[in-house]
């Protein structure tokens, strides 16, 4: 394998190029396959229930960013803040 210098392994990981395969384009793949739309379509999302009685396609509906406040209350959107910002501390988040 050949040395290359920092510069030019940023400059092909940027450009989503490594020595396996396109860096951005496995990523962009893995997110599609996971993203709420594609997990939204399939049947076993669709069809059955909780041992609790909620319908498992109760979890999925099209949001929109700061929709929250159409569907909860102020104390409600602060407190699920506070517990986001809680459970990702650590990750280097800005909120």
């Amino acid at each position: 394998m050949e040395n290359i210098s920092l510069e030019e392994a940023f400059d092909n990981f940027t450009k989503g190029v490594s020595m396996y395969e396109g860096y951005w384009k496995e990523v962009w793949k893995t997110l599609n396959e996971w993203c709420i739309e594609n997990l939204s379509n399939l049947g076993v999302t669709k069809i059955g229930k909780l041992a609790s009685g909620v319908e498992y396609k109760a979890y999925f509906r099209h949001g929109e960013v700061r929709d929250a406040k159409n569907h909860l209350i102020p104390l409600m959107i602060e407190k699920l803040d506070q517990v986001t910002e809680e459970k990702l501390q650590g990750y280097g988040l800005k909120f």
